[in-house]
């Protein structure tokens, strides 16, 4: 019995690690909001958590290049590879994703002031209108 225990709390335990990226759609619907009303966003103003650096990624994005920016194997959440509707921003805290946003091209399009990644004490993004 314990056994059986033992091995169901270890596959909840292996599950859940790699679930841990939390949607956060609160902070979606203040990017969008900025993003409606503003030509530029800071990240580090909005994002009430902790991160240590953000990667964005635009539409059309494989899964191969988004590991390789990340430097390690990270399931896609929102299917890039083949949306043109959104931009994914990942958040990272000790070189694990914590959160992500999908960014709607309706509002714009980030670029980001400086290289990638981004970090809080360099997290603005201009906002282009596209039509």
């Amino acid at each position: 019995m314990k056994n059986k225990i033992l091995i169901v709390f270890s596959v909840l335990l292996l599950s859940s690690c790699s679930f841990g990226a939390m949607h956060n759609k609160n902070l979606e619907q203040s990017i969008h909001s900025v993003m409606k009303d503003e030509g530029k966003l800071n990240l580090n103003k909005i994002a009430e958590f902790e991160w240590d650096e953000a990667h964005l990624f635009p539409p059309y994005t494989s899964q191969s290049e988004i590991n390789k920016q990340l430097g390690f194997t990270f399931k896609d959440p929102s299917g890039m590879k083949s949306r043109d509707d959104i931009f994914l921003l990942l958040f990272l805290d000790n070189h694990k994703v914590v959160q992500y946003v999908e960014v709607s091209r309706e509002y714009g399009e980030l670029i980001p002031k400086n290289h990638q990644p981004v970090t809080p004490s360099s997290s603005s993004f201009k906002v282009k209108r596209v039509n």
